[in-house]
């Protein structure tokens, strides 16, 4: 079994993710997601508590095998002030030894930004 930690700001989106891949299972500081219908067994976990708490983030990577980083759109924006928990969850990817994982840039539909060439 594989677990996966879903990770990043409150309005991420990861908790639409970690839905989206798997049954919701177990719930207190994390909530996990099961996804027993490939032939891998895999599980997600969403530090839901974050980040309110620290303590769910590490929680969740601790246990984890693997991470995706959900990052918004203005996720890494210096004028928003969420931005700094995009920065905390890449220092504890870090700090916790992460030397692979996945970055989701996510809400990409729903956003009122506009690249311009």
């Amino acid at each position: 079994m594989t677990n996966v930690a879903i990770i990043g700001t409150e309005k991420s989106g990861r908790t639409s993710l970690a839905a989206n891949l798997g049954k919701k299972g177990t719930s207190s500081d994390i909530t996990m997601y099961n996804n027993d219908k490939e032939s891998r067994k895999m599980v997600f976990v969403d530090s839901h508590g974050y980040p309110k708490a620290l303590k769910s983030l590490i929680t969740a990577l601790n246990i984890s095998d693997i991470a995706v980083l959900c990052v918004p759109p203005d996720g890494l924006d210096r004028n928003n002030p969420a931005s700094v928990h995009t920065g905390e969850c890449i220092v504890a990817l870090d700090l916790l030894g992460f030397k692979h994982g996945i970055i989701a840039l996510t809400k990409s539909d729903s956003t009122p930004y506009v690249c311009n060439r």
